[in-house]
């Protein structure tokens, strides 16, 4: 089963009633509503009224007239044909409103499968309180978004590797086990009805988290409480003197030890929350990439309802990272992570060998133990150098093209061709992109040095056509150029999964159910 929720609003003309208004520049909309009085929630620039002293110009004139009646569609003076002052506001309202609509390439999803659920009842009886006993297991979840980039991402899913945690097929990635039981009494002396006493356990395989910022940003407010008004909402809460059934107590509800694997984009940092003392706003200094946080087991006692007990654990949680592995923000942040990695390996060939000989002296184990981290500083540095440099070289073909795509007088044509969806098991699976992306490049390079030349030639003679070549010269150069940087990076993220099967495994499992066909 899938929730999506989508970015944008399903009655816009409602919002745009309220006087909200969203800048054209916005990339989600539910953050950016700005209202025609001036106030605005997030900073942005407020828009001109002209609009709004258009439509109450017209307002005065059909009061004047007596053409305005009570319908909310009729938005001119004299019916269906506007005024010269009312054309403007009707097309820049229906601009609005399409801006304010629901926007399908914009959303975040949550996918529940292979959920399993055992509730055992039992009836009240004098013998005891039991009064329930369930068990919750669900094979697979996935928060997936598309926020921070036009292909789905997921925030957080399985973190699959066979070699660190290898997964029996039997077990859930989430797992609950619950039992209830009634008070000795079920109403108190202020006539309250007494919460349901309960015992909890919950179990979490190890998770992958891809975090961006703009996507905690929209999931935040997307979820934040909005008032209703009279104008678009006619729901009543109806009045009753029922009392609600208060949620369960839990005596005890128990989490075991987790690991989370994590990669957080920041967008931008708030120079202003740090004078304030905000100092969590120091994680959006750089980006994290594979930092591995382990989730302590906890207990949390006495306390009423799930929302107390998940908020118990977070700050728990996070009063256990910020005293045991806050390190791991610095060695794991991009610009440190191949250095501490290589770093990490180098100290292995001292401590490892010196663990053997305190362990047992012999040489042969000391040898064995030297071959060991030997091999694995091989394997770390050769991981590091291809991982690094194919980040580097994807990022100049970005630049590259960017720049040639951009509107400018350099402009050439459509940037290069996307990946495959699949990632690359092997060299032998980069040849088809890789000369794609050549190609690209140098057939980008020919239409601006060759193709338009020759046309400006039979249009203004060899003048024009010696200008058209002269302003396709950094064409020339950027674009082959930028799609041998493109064919390079995505060669050596073949060689990569090639070296290490285990990331290549870890990535793909991060894109299965992504896509329609996959399910």
């Amino acid at each position: 089963s899938d929730a999506v929720f989508f970015d944008g609003y399903d009655w816009p003309k409602c919002k745009l009633r309220q006087g909200y208004r969203a800048p054209k520049d916005a990339r989600f909309i539910i953050e950016h509503d700005v209202q025609e009085d001036g106030t605005q929630m997030e900073g942005k620039s407020v828009k001109s009224n002209t609009a709004a002293q258009s439509s109450r110009k017209a307002q005065l004139m059909g009061d004047l007239l007596g053409d305005n009646d009570d319908d909310e569609n009729d938005n001119t003076t004299f019916g269906n044909v506007p005024l010269p002052e009312e054309k403007g506001f009707i097309i820049e309202n229906s601009a609005e409103v399409r801006r304010l609509a629901r926007r399908t390439n914009r959303f975040f999803q949550v996918s529940l499968s292979g959920l399993k659920l055992r509730l055992d009842t039992f009836d009240d009886t004098s013998d005891h309180r039991l009064a329930s006993c369930m068990d919750v297991s669900m094979a697979d979840m996935f928060l997936a978004e598309t926020v921070s980039n036009s292909k789905p991402i997921k925030m957080l899913g399985e973190w699959f590797n066979d070699i660190e945690h290898p997964r029996d097929s039997k077990d859930g990635l989430v797992t609950l086990k619950m039992v209830t039981w009634h008070p000795s009494e079920r109403v108190s002396k202020d006539n309250e009805i007494v919460n349901d006493e309960s015992l909890g356990k919950l179990e979490l395989l190890p998770l992958r988290c891809y975090v961006d910022q703009r996507t905690v940003r929209f999931v935040s407010t997307f979820f934040e409480g909005e008032e209703s008004t009279e104008e678009c909402s006619s729901v009543v809460e109806p009045q009753s003197l029922l009392k609600p059934v208060p949620p369960p107590m839990f005596r005890s509800f128990k989490v075991k030890s987790a690991k989370l694997k994590v990669n957080y984009r920041p967008e931008k940092l708030d120079i202003d929350a740090i004078r304030d003392g905000c100092y969590v706003e120091l994680i959006n200094l750089n980006p994290l990439e594979g930092m591995v946080i382990m989730l302590q087991p906890v207990s949390v006692s006495m306390s009423i309802g799930f929302g107390a007990v998940v908020s118990a654990l977070l700050k728990s949680w996070i009063a256990d990272i910020c005293a045991t592995q806050l390190y791991k923000f610095v060695t794991d942040a991009a610009p440190f992570k191949p250095l501490t990695q290589v770093g990490g390996g180098f100290a292995n060939l001292v401590v490892l060998p010196w663990a053997a000989f305190k362990e047992k002296g012999d040489a042969r184990t000391i040898k064995k133990a030297m071959r060991s981290s030997a091999r694995s500083l091989a394997g770390t540095v050769a991981y590091e150098t291809l991982t690094t440099s194919s980040k580097l070289t994807q990022y100049a073909a970005e630049k590259l093209m960017g720049v040639l795509s951009s509107p400018s007088r350099y402009a050439a044509s459509a940037p290069l061709p996307s990946r495959p969806r699949d990632t690359p098991r092997s060299l032998q699976q980069v040849t088809g992109h890789a000369v794609d992306s050549v190609a690209h490049g140098l057939s980008t390079a020919n239409y601006k040095v060759i193709i338009i030349p020759c046309r400006e030639y039979r249009k203004t003679g060899a003048m024009g056509a010696t200008k058209s070549v002269v302003r396709g010269i950094p064409v020339a150069v950027m674009a082959p150029f930028g799609g041998v940087a493109e064919a390079v990076s995505y060669t050596l993220l073949g060689v990569r999964n090639q070296v290490r099967p285990d990331i290549r495994k870890e990535e793909e499992a991060s894109q299965r159910g992504l896509h329609h066909g996959d399910f």
